[in-house]
């Protein structure tokens, strides 16, 4: 018998902020119980894990899983916290290949789908792909119980918020793949451009970064566009689209794609 991943074997963690959960602890349950159960560091599965896990200076831990069990996740930070939405409940262990994904009560088939509802743990790392083509669907932190679609998941818990200081050009940071800029309200002449840098440790130098005015100001005199993409930040413009100065805060919602040019 060979082991399965659940999903990837590499699962990486994070706290509410972001950050890697450094020597925090992932204890592993058979589904259902509070028995601990067996998981290994090896597709053969013969080098079992410690139960709990120690999670490494990344946050991350190896985990295959027997093919044939469902699994209970329980995960805390360092302190010995247990983290938000944990414990999780009924996963199980896929081939890296199926185009299926894990969910609280089973699999669900995500093939020709470009929106999927799934409840499992936050983890970084997971890759899932259309069993025929290849064809990667979501690689990123996502929030799993929510819905998501090509690119970085936009549940609780994955975006945040950040207000503008001093002026429009004030830089902001966020580390989040998702999140809302609540922008300053200095005037801005008609027809200007103010521009300003986002920095997120979310954003990689391919990566697709979507912008748009979410609410606030006045309608239609907006237009917000990104550009300069590179790794760790990148920079969004306002314009002022009317034919005079505008002293307005506006909410930006801003959202990272994952995306590659190979």
């Amino acid at each position: 018998m060979s082991g399965v991943p659940p999903v990837s074997p590499l699962l990486r963690f994070s706290d509410s902020l972001g950050r890697p959960l450094i020597g925090g602890t992932l204890t592993i349950y058979q589904g259902g119980t509070t028995t601990l159960a067996n998981t290994w560091q090896d597709e053969g599965l013969t080098v079992l894990n410690t139960n709990p896990i120690t999670l490494n200076a990344s946050g991350e831990c190896l985990v295959w899983l027997d093919p044939n069990e469902t699994y209970k996740f329980l995960l805390k930070n360092a302190a010995g916290a247990t983290q938000p939405g944990y414990p999780v409940d009924g996963i199980a262990g896929l081939l890296p290949d199926e185009a299926t994904l894990v969910t609280r009560t089973g699999v669900e088939d995500i093939e020709n789908k470009s929106s999927v509802s799934i409840a499992s743990p936050k983890v970084t790392g997971y890759s899932f792909y259309d069993g025929s083509s290849d064809r990667k669907f979501v690689r990123g932190e996502m929030n799993f119980g929510t819905k998501f679609g090509y690119g970085n998941g936009g549940g609780a818990g994955v975006g945040g918020s950040v207000a503008q200081l001093t002026s429009k050009t004030t830089a902001v940071t966020l580390n989040k793949a998702t999140g809302v800029i609540v922008g300053h309200n200095e005037s801005l002449a008609a027809g200007a451009t103010a521009r300003f840098t986002l920095f997120s440790t979310f954003i990689d130098a391919n990566d697709c970064v979507f912008a748009y005015r979410r609410s606030g100001g006045s309608a239609e005199a907006y237009e917000v566009w990104v550009d300069a993409v590179s790794s760790g930040s990148c920079q969004i413009c306002l314009r002022n689209r009317t034919g005079g100065a505008i002293a307005q805060s506006i909410d930006i919602s801003f959202m990272v794609f994952e995306s590659t040019n190979s």
